[in-house]
């Protein structure tokens, strides 16, 4: 998921927006600022985060991005908005000359909106991991032993205490 979410264009250019009424729902919030920001080009997606009380707009191109960076002070229903450069793989590389993490790299805005469905996916597969590493583990007793069954139920589920906390993979 994250080499889809590091190679999703949707996400190269965008802008971070904040002071505008916050105490309007959600759906109000990104629809006046679609609306809003709709005349510096086409807009990829839109993440309102009620609890920081800011929006990131994302664009498709760079000159949709310049546009909106140009609405800073402008006037979203009375309220007074500030619009700056939000971090994108785009504008924030990982990465620098000879592959060295650069100094000052800031994790990209989309993937800390997605972080709910990053972790659930990650939640999934550890949750088959341990899940076949179970498996495993009783054919393993029932072919040494040929009781596995009842080992198992003497021990309770009794099998997560052999298995690692995590797959060797994750550091």
């Amino acid at each position: 998921m994250y080499q889809d979410l590091a190679s999703d264009k949707r996400f190269f250019f965008g802008v971070a927006v904040w002071g505008y009424d916050t105490s309007l729902p959600e759906d109000e919030i990104e629809s006046k600022l679609r609306a809003h920001f709709s005349s510096c080009g086409v807009i990829t997606h839109v993440h309102v985060c009620l609890l920081d009380k800011s929006t990131n707009i994302y664009f498709s191109n760079e000159e949709g991005e310049a546009r909106a960076l140009d609405l800073n002070g402008s006037q979203v229903g009375g309220f007074k908005i500030t619009t700056v450069g939000v971090a994108t793989v785009r504008s924030n590389p990982r990465l620098g000359p000879d592959d060295e993490l650069m100094l000052g790299y800031s994790i990209p805005a989309h993937f800390v909106e997605f972080a709910p469905e990053i972790n659930k996916k990650l939640e999934d597969y550890m949750t088959e991991w341990r899940a076949k590493a179970r498996r495993e583990r009783v054919k393993a007793m029932d072919s040494t032993s040929g009781n596995g069954a009842e080992l198992e139920s003497a021990n309770g589920s009794g099998l997560t205490d052999a298995l690692p906390s995590r797959p060797p993979f994750i550091h």
